[in-house]
C-alpha cells in the first residue's frame, strides 16, 4: 500500500501539471476546421480550441483528484477516455509518449489504488504488473527503432547531445559506443522490469537511465519524469517497509493533510491551473 500510495501521488500529480502544460497548445486545434486523427473515424470528431483546452483543464482538475485519493474509481476513467480523446482525436501532438500515457491511464482503471482495509497486508493486482509489461513492450521497441546504421553508428547521438553530457561522451566512450549503449539498456530493461526477482537491478538502471536523459536535455515535456514516476513500482517492496517503519509516510500523511486542508489551497491551485498556460 505505501507503494500504490506514493506511485498514485507522484504519478498522476506529474499528469495532471502536464495536463495544465498542454492548455497552451488549444489555440492549434481545429484550424481551418482541419483535422487529420490517429484513428480514421475521428477525423471529423477531433477536439477544437475550446474542446481541447476545456478537457485538459479537466483532465488535471480529474487527476488531482485521484493524486488525493479522492473518488479514484470515477475521476480516473473520465479522465483516461478524454485524453485517450484528445490523443487518437488529432495528430497535432502525436508524440509516442502520449501513446503510452493512455494506455497507462487504461490499465491504472484496474489498480486497487483506494486504502486497503488492513495496509499491513500485501497488496496483489493484475494491473499493476500489467503497467510493467506495458513498459517492457515500450523499451523492446525502442530499442528496435533504433536498430538503424544511422544510430549504430553514433550519428543520430552526436547530432542531439549538447552541453556537459556532450563533453563527456566525446572524452570517455564515444557516440558510437553510447548509441550502442542505449540499445543495450533498452533491450535489458525489456526484459527485465517487469521480474519481481530482478527489481534490485532493474530499479537504479531504469532511474539512471531517465535521469540521464534528463541531464541531455534532450525530453519531451514531463516524459522523463512520469517514467521515474512509474519506477516507483519497480522499487523493492522492502524499500517501502522500510520507509515505513522509520514513520516516513506517517509524517508526509499528516503534511499532506494539513496542506490540502489549509483555507488557502483551493485559491492558490486554481490560480496556478489558470497562470501557468498563460
Amino acid at each position: 500500500w505505501a507503494k500504490l500510495v506514493t506511485a498514485r501521488v507522484v504519478l498522476f500529480g506529474l499528469l495532471a501539471l502536464d495536463a495544465i502544460l498542454a492548455v497552451r497548445r488549444a489555440p492549434r486545434y481545429g484550424a481551418n476546421d482541419f483535422n487529420v486523427a490517429n484513428l480514421g473515424f475521428l477525423d471529423h470528431l477531433g477536439p477544437g480550441r475550446v474542446a481541447y483546452g476545456v478537457c485538459s483543464l479537466a483532465i488535471a482538475l480529474l487527476l488531482t483528484a485521484v493524486a488525493l485519493g479522492v473518488a479514484t474509481r470515477i475521476a480516473l476513467p473520465i479522465a483516461a477516455a478524454l485524453y485517450a480523446w484528445l490523443y487518437f482525436g488529432s495528430q497535432l501532438d502525436s508524440y509516442q509518449h502520449h501513446y503510452l500515457v493512455a494506455l497507462v491511464l487504461a490499465i491504472a482503471c484496474f489498480v486497487p489504488w483506494q486504502r486497503p482495509a488492513d495496509p499491513a497486508i500485501p497488496v496483489r493486482a493484475w494491473a499493476v504488473r500489467l503497467l510493467l509489461v506495458q513498459l517492457g513492450i515500450m523499451y523492446l521497441w525502442a530499442a528496435i527503432s533504433k536498430l538503424d546504421p544511422l544510430w549504430l553508428d553514433g550519428t543520430t547521438l552526436s547530432s542531439q547531445l549538447t552541453g556537459s553530457v556532450r563533453s563527456l561522451t566525446e572524452s570517455t566512450v564515444g557516440f558510437r559506443a553510447m548509441s550502442w549503449l542505449v540499445v543495450i539498456v533498452e533491450l535489458a530493461l525489456a526484459v527485465t522490469v517487469w521480474i519481481r526477482p530482478a527489481w534490485r537491478f532493474v530499479a537504479p538502471l531504469g532511474l539512471a537511465f531517465h535521469l540521464g536523459i534528463v541531464a541531455t536535455g534532450f525530453e519531451i515535456g514531463l516524459f522523463a519524469y512520469v517514467m521515474c514516476a512509474l519506477y516507483i513500482l519497480v522499487v523493492p517492496d522492502r524499500v517501502w517497509t522500510a520507509l515505513g517503519s522509520l514513520g516516513f509516510f506517517e509524517r508526509t500523511g499528516r503534511l499532506a493533510r494539513a496542506t490540502v486542508q489549509s483555507p488557502g489551497t483551493p485559491a492558490v491551485v486554481l490560480a496556478a491551473m489558470f497562470a501557468i498556460p498563460i
